[in-house]
């Protein structure tokens, strides 16, 4: 499921993307809520970057993408034997993005040269070196694999390199079984899809579509194949709750304590938070969907706000409101 929407400036789009979840249908069935809400992820779609060119239209392109969390690159591989290899045309994007970003890396530190410097100026000085050298090499700042506190330093920067990248291979309908070998030598991961056959899907009726997409050798949707993808390279998973109301994906990143969690359903859940009341979706499930037969089994349980959340936790959180 996506939503688009025409920004008005540099025939960018932005949309959301549902995030793929077949654990919500099934705890539907079992609570019937009101409404059943999945997880998001917003993207922005930018015309193509020429490589070279410059002017105004690359160095909005640049400020548009460094708002982002990761990088998805749409290669096209449908244009013949006379059209550019996928990979080499990757390449010549990432060495764009990389001499974007040395440009911001050197005039960072020629400001840091010319004032007094702090001991956290210091730490940013050494990891911008760092950084200067990969990307005159060639080489991305995510290779570099900073520590957190490193990445912390210069993320003010919107370092382009240090994002994550995934390729989503865009092939012709006659191509989509055996395209993805075409650029396996790239170290990010590589989605094969068609975007004709996507439209098609889109088109058509629920029931159908998982029997079009079985012809073609896939048990989902391209959308739902990049969603997946994206919160894996992210770091992130999905927390869950349910009842009458609603049921609902939450995200949040990888080892966030009980009280982050609560925080992303209510600011008021974190601050007065007392405990978690938490049964992972496999038990549930394995515990014939009763909550009684959770509790029994001793899979319900209780869990203190610094509770590191797991992915597919279903969770109700007490809290003292006004607190």
């Amino acid at each position: 499921m996506t939503s688009r929407q025409q920004t008005a400036h540099g025939g960018a789009e932005r949309g959301v993307v549902a995030v793929a979840d077949s654990r919500l249908q099934v705890l539907a069935d079992v609570f019937h809520p009101r409404k059943v809400t999945p997880a998001q992820i917003g993207l922005v779609d930018t015309p193509p970057l020429r490589p070279g060119e410059g002017g105004a239209d690359s160095r909005r392109f640049l400020a548009e993408i460094r708002q982002v969390d990761a990088l998805i690159l749409v290669l096209a591989d449908f244009l013949g034997p006379g059209g550019p290899p996928p990979g080499e045309a990757a390449e010549t994007i990432l060495l764009e993005l990389a001499l974007a970003d040395l440009e911001i890396v050197e005039k960072r530190l020629e400001r840091l040269a010319k004032q007094k410097r702090t001991a956290q100026d210091e730490l940013e000085r050494a990891v911008l070196e760092r950084c200067a050298k990969a990307l005159s090499e060639g080489g991305t700042v995510r290779a570099l694999n900073l520590t957190k506190d490193e990445a912390t330093t210069v993320k003010s920067i919107g370092l382009l390199t240090l994002k994550p990248v995934i390729h989503v291979l865009n092939l012709a309908e006659a191509d989509l079984a055996a395209g993805g070998e075409r650029i396996l030598g790239l170290a990010e991961p590589v989605l094969v899809t068609s975007a004709l056959i996507e439209q098609e899907i889109a088109e058509l009726a629920a029931a159908e579509r998982q029997a079009f997409l079985e012809a073609l050798g896939f048990s989902e949707d391209g959308i739902s194949r990049l969603s997946r993808t994206i919160y894996q390279h992210l770091g992130l998973i999905s927390f869950l709750t349910a009842g009458e109301d609603e049921v609902r994906a939450w995200t949040i990143e990888a080892g966030a304590s009980a009280r982050e969690a609560a925080g992303k359903i209510h600011s008021d859940i974190a601050r007065g938070f007392i405990r978690a009341e938490v049964v992972a979706y496999d038990h549930f499930v394995a515990d014939g969907m009763s909550m009684a037969v959770a509790k029994e089994h001793g899979h319900w349980r209780l869990e203190g706000k610094e509770y590191a959340v797991q992915d597919g936790d279903i969770i109700n959180f007490r809290f003292q409101a006004g607190r």
